[in-house]
């Protein structure tokens, strides 16, 4: 496994800075103006290049692509290629396209290495930058083709979470992408090369409890509170009292690095307001309304029961139960409900209809 430790001994400043004593005295200037390398310590634009030499923006750029052009030709060119070596060997392990934010976090250990990185990957003629795009990072990668598979396999497997409409199960999506995609990635696909492949997205995010689903879902990046209740809500899979749900945010892996913590008079307004998603069910319980939670009152509980039933009735305690699967309330809840006589009529064997 290629490491940063590998680029730190190979010394990547002063290798690059000896090779790049080829190129006349304007060229180097200009890439190390480009890079913020040495006492350039901030990435200058084509335009500011091109103010400070009296010359056009497009000759800025002709002047880089020439100076690649000259490196790589040199004889001094060599002296680069241990640390082509180990960018190549950390590409092959991310499937052959890996993103520059990845190989500058496994491969530099000093952000003083961070421009002399990114020019030795622009300098390099065995490898492919990928541009970035709506849909995926900026990277580089071994081939056009890896670029292109990688792309198609990315799309592939965006639709296929579109059509589930829900975040998908990390050895579900990669079941789909061995099935689909393993010839095209030229790679044995495992949960630690695929989590590299779909780190290349811009669409697709794991969501802070490890399903991966769209980035514009709430559910896999949740903004306000009503999201963190709704991801909290639908983790836990029962009913929680909205003091829980503002403990259980601020526990939750979204919340981790915020110092804010969650009001649960907040929550509890949430709750109250998002009468589409929440339903109480008991003294500030919730749960999803989409479980089959109906909202209302015991009483709004009891009448649709009983519709259900129609002319038949129902027994006392079967009502008890029904409810009960509705609403955490006690027993004599639904016994004073039921002596509601404009709504409800009890018959023989304590049997209840609609009045």
């Amino acid at each position: 496994m290629a490491t940063n430790s590998e680029i730190q001994q190979l010394n990547i400043q002063s290798t690059l800075t000896n090779v790049l004593q080829v190129l006349p005295e304007r060229n180097n200037t200009i890439l190390m103006l480009r890079y913020g390398i040495g006492s350039f310590n901030k990435r200058a634009t084509l335009e500011s290049i091109g103010r400070q030499y009296n010359i056009t923006r497009e000759r800025v750029r002709q002047i880089e692509e020439a100076s690649y052009n000259k490196v790589t030709n040199s004889d001094e060119y060599v002296q680069l290629q241990p640390i082509f070596d180990v960018i190549i060997r950390a590409i092959e392990e991310h499937g052959g396209v890996a993103t520059e934010e990845y190989l500058i976090d496994n491969l530099i250990t000093s952000e003083k290495d961070v421009p002399y990185l990114l020019l030795v990957l622009a300098i390099s003629d065995q490898l492919v930058k990928m541009k970035e795009t709506e849909n995926h990072k900026a990277g580089w990668a071994l081939s056009k083709v890896h670029i292109r598979n990688t792309i198609n396999v990315l799309a592939g497997l965006s639709e296929y979470i579109k059509v589930q409409d829900q975040p998908v199960a990390s050895d579900t999506l990669l079941s789909v992408a061995t099935q689909e995609y393993t010839q095209d990635m030229k790679i044995d696909l495992n949960d630690q090369t695929l989590e590299k492949i779909l780190s290349i997205s811009k669409i697709i995010k794991r969501s802070p409890y490890g399903m991966w689903g769209l980035h514009s879902w709430s559910s896999v990046a949740p903004r306000g509170v009503r999201d963190k209740a709704l991801l909290v809500c639908e983790n836990h899979k029962k009913p929680l009292h909205f003091r829980e749900i503002a403990a259980l945010i601020d526990k939750s892996p979204f919340q981790q690095f915020s110092e804010k913590r969650t009001h649960p008079q907040t929550v509890h307004n949430e709750l109250i307001k998002n009468k589409d998603h929440f339903v109480r069910v008991g003294l500030g319980l919730y749960v999803l309304k989409k479980w089959g939670y109906k909202p209302g009152t015991v009483k709004d509980v009891i009448v649709d029961i009983l519709k259900k039933q129609g002319d038949s009735g129902l027994h006392k305690d079967d009502i008890i139960t029904k409810v009960l699967e509705q609403r955490s309330v006690k027993n004599s809840t639904v016994l004073l409900n039921l002596q509601n006589k404009q709504v409800f009529k009890k018959g023989e064997n304590n049997r209840y209809y609609l009045a």
